[in-house]
């Protein structure tokens, strides 16, 4: 009959070990985990004698199958979320804002380039970058500058463009198999024999 406990040297009772309890490992992966998404690197931080990628890897796929884990991820997602008013409704509005993005936003009337103060928060939130070129002319204390080139950057359309029909739905992965099937001779039959 099997007991609760477990004896050690000259029967001494030594504490069954909770595979239920959430160590301090384990929330050290997770809060590893929750920087990056990467589970190998945090599955190292966490388990520092774990050394090959392989290893971490797999290890990192079993503990984020573990019912503990899986709950304080999903809770410290939920907590960061709320935290700083993330939604689905908020992240879809933000992508939109990049995917329907009209560069002639970025210009006034005149052609020139609005500066960045002064333009709508839906346009400026897809600018990345303001590359300014200065253009001179002669050399030295005779060197003058006659104008500039300002080039603008912003996100990627076609990726959010991606990221919102992914969304709703309208992009279906389809995976082709191709799949033979041989046949003994004897079972086939021929078509005016299958009434016989």
């Amino acid at each position: 009959m099997r007991t609760g406990r477990v004896v050690g040297v000259r029967g001494l009772e030594l504490p069954k070990k909770d595979k239920t309890q959430f160590t301090a490992a384990q929330k050290h992966f997770a809060d590893e985990w929750l920087i990056d998404n990467n589970g190998t690197r945090a599955y190292k931080v966490a388990y520092p004698k774990v050394t090959k990628d392989e290893t971490a890897a797999a290890a990192a796929t079993r503990m984020l199958k573990n019912v503990k884990v899986d709950a304080y991820i999903k809770t410290k997602q939920a907590a960061m979320a709320a935290k700083y008013e993330i939604t689905q409704e908020r992240v879809l509005e933000e992508y939109a804002k990049l995917a329907f993005l009209n560069p002639k936003a970025f210009y006034n009337d005149k052609g020139g380039l609005i500066p960045i103060h002064e333009l709508p928060d839906d346009v400026a939130v897809a600018l990345t970058g303001i590359d300014v070129k200065e253009i001179f002319i002669g050399k030295g204390e005779k060197r003058k500058q006659i104008g500039h080139i300002k080039k603008i950057n912003f996100s990627d359309k076609k990726g959010a463009l991606d990221s919102v029909g992914k969304h709703l739905g309208m992009f279906v992965d389809r995976l082709e198999i191709a799949h033979s099937i041989m046949l003994a001779p004897e079972k086939i039959t021929k078509p005016e024999d299958a009434g016989t």
